[in-house]
């Protein structure tokens, strides 16, 4: 298997996409084809909005 970077993926590597999963919470899923994982990240829209990020640092670029 390829060596990954810790930091950073190359944001073209990685389709995203967003699901509401329950009222004002979403799902970010950012697929890296290149290795068949999926990141996820979760947006709670609220009086005060919070984005879990559970992915490499990398991934940022793609959802902002």
């Amino acid at each position: 298997m390829p060596e990954i970077s810790r930091t950073f993926l190359d944001p073209k590597d990685i389709d995203v996409s967003i699901s509401e999963i329950n009222d004002g919470i979403y799902r970010v899923a950012g697929l890296v084809n290149k290795f068949g994982i999926t990141y996820n990240q979760f947006l709670i829209d609220d009086e005060r909005p919070i984005l879990i990020h559970t992915g490499p640092m990398g991934l940022y670029k793609k959802i902002e």
